[in-house]
């Protein structure tokens, strides 16, 4: 299950799940998040096909998932289209916990 799937495709491969928005950035982003397995998937640009799948923000416990790919895969797939996200930089400024593909 990828990027880009109709949002029914995302309940019916994840299971139950609940509606929710990231309200970090304007305007606000929806999503689902299912708890098994903890998965958030949001709607940014098109309200019908997802274009953020993140298997962190669904986590209660805190303990954290493995990525889906490396960070080198990600860069050999976007290139220079890969930055680190603004609201993943902790305050020493040198650990990035996520990253986004386009413009930030």
């Amino acid at each position: 299950m990828g990027l880009g799937e109709l949002k029914a495709s995302y309940g019916k491969h994840f299971g139950a799940y609940k509606e929710l928005e990231l309200t970090e950035f304007e305007p606000a982003i929806p999503g689902r998040s299912s708890g098994q397995p903890e998965v958030a998937v949001y709607f940014r640009e098109n309200p019908d096909r997802a274009d953020i799948i993140d298997l962190e923000s669904a986590r209660p416990n805190g303990r954290r998932n493995r990525p889906c790919s490396t960070l080198a895969a990600l860069k050999r797939a976007y290139g220079k289209k890969v930055h680190p996200s603004p609201h993943a930089i902790p305050p020493d400024g040198n650990t990035v916990t996520a990253y986004v593909v386009g413009p930030i």
